[in-house]
């Protein structure tokens, strides 16, 4: 892993859709929250926006626009094309970064295993919690 002087913010595939399904641009977002960061996503995260994209149903627009909005960001993207999940956990212990997770289930996992952890949500009026 790079290291960074700045703050690495580590944004999960349910933030990002869940900003587009509500007009947030949670890069945007980022970095007004944690002023200098460095946004990452891995290549695990952009698969799973394509298979989101691919399926029909109810995300499948939002995640179109989500890989836009990725593809016009200035985040940096992971090599890790693993378990997304698994390489958050991992990414917040080895670097001490800060995640943006609307994944509850993750975000309490992640917080069990390191009280210290840096794990935040995206809310509906676009405010990192």
């Amino acid at each position: 892993m790079e290291m960074h002087k700045h703050p690495i913010v580590i944004i999960d595939t349910n933030a990002i859709v869940f900003g587009i399904e509500n007009s947030v641009d949670i890069f945007e977002v980022a970095k007004y929250a944690f002023p200098g960061c460095t946004t990452v996503i891995s290549k695990g995260i952009l698969h799973e926006l394509h298979s989101l994209a691919d399926k029909r149903g109810k995300f499948s627009p939002y995640a179109k626009a989500a890989i836009k909005l990725v593809e016009n960001s200035t985040a940096e993207i992971n090599a890790d094309e693993g378990n997304v999940d698994k390489w958050i956990e991992r990414y917040i212990a080895t670097d001490s970064a800060i995640a943006i997770t609307n994944d509850m289930k993750l975000k309490s996992l992640i917080k069990k295993k390191n009280r210290n952890a840096k794990v935040f949500s995206l809310g509906t009026d676009g405010k990192i919690r």
